[in-house]
């Protein structure tokens, strides 16, 4: 078994495709699952903001109960739309902590190997219930680690909680941290390459004996903005100066998290595929 096991999202991209498996119809998450296997990916990601338990066939839940044959492992990525867990209103945080606690024990049928979520502080820009927000953040967690058996990672987000604040909430010693590279460049508002790279490196050394996952991707500089979620080496990132500073932590999972390409244009498999060639070559 190599250094890092390497996945790929399973989710609902424009709507209606699964991504990755260029099908649609009711048996896409079997063939987006034989897809990976056949690819050569160690596990998937199984996008609960997309593809909702409660919607789910029985022919998928089968699928998913068969993994082991394949063989393959599964992480869960938490839903994100209306979800926050430091919401200053108790009904609203503590239905967000009801939806997350349903969806943890989900994972859990499946013997998921981490459960993956954001931390959404809508309301830290109020001065009057930020100090309430942050608390509501380390309580919701504790309540959650607490509910679970699975390994809880918490992804840092292109906006709210920075590095100080996930410094105290990884304290707790049961939350593991799923490092997203684009997030943090967003974060920093990083606008050139050798400067993304400093960022990453720093994360790196902060986190390293606390990350669990890492959301790779590739990222380009446009006139609006940053644009990342790219597929590597579409963009500017550089691939094995990543890899050399991931080396250097407890990271063990890697996800290859694309949306889109540079121009817009949706991915399919052989972007996944390309990635993880290069992947599995910088890694010898």
């Amino acid at each position: 078994m190599g250094r890092f096991r390497f996945g790929m999202p399973l989710a609902i991209i424009a709507g209606r495709r699964i991504v990755a498996t260029g099908l649609y119809g009711k048996d896409s998450v079997e063939r987006a699952i034989n897809n990976a296997y056949r690819t050569g990916f160690d596990y998937v990601e199984f996008d609960l903001n997309t593809l909702f338990p409660e919607k789910l066939s029985e022919k998928d839940i089968k699928t998913l109960k068969r993994l082991k044959d394949y063989p393959l492992e599964i992480a869960f990525h938490a839903p994100l739309v209306g979800i926050d867990v430091t919401h200053p209103i108790n009904e609203i945080r503590n239905a967000s902590l009801k939806v997350l606690t349903k969806c943890i024990r989900f994972a859990e049928r499946f013997d998921g190997v981490y459960f993956n979520f954001h931390l959404q502080p809508y309301y830290l820009w109020l001065e009057h219930v930020r100090k309430e927000v942050r608390e509501n953040a380390f309580e919701s967690i504790r309540r959650l680690i607490d509910a679970s058996e699975i390994n809880i990672t918490i992804e840092n987000t292109s906006i709210g909680f920075g590095i100080s604040m996930l410094k105290e909430l990884l304290k707790e010693k049961k939350l593991h941290l799923c490092f997203d590279v684009g997030h943090a460049i967003k974060f920093h508002s990083c606008r050139g390459e050798k400067e993304w790279m400093r960022i990453i490196e720093k994360w790196c050394n902060l986190f390293g004996k606390r990350m669990l996952v890492a959301h790779l991707h590739d990222c380009v500089v446009k006139k609006n903005g940053i644009t990342d979620h790219l597929p590597l080496s579409t963009g500017r990132l550089n691939a094995k100066k990543i890899f050399d500073s991931l080396k250097r932590t407890a990271c063990k999972y890697v996800l290859f998290e694309f949306f889109r390409t540079s121009g817009r244009k949706s991915v399919g498999l052989r972007h996944f595929a390309k990635a993880l060639t290069i992947a599995r070559d910088l890694c010898k």
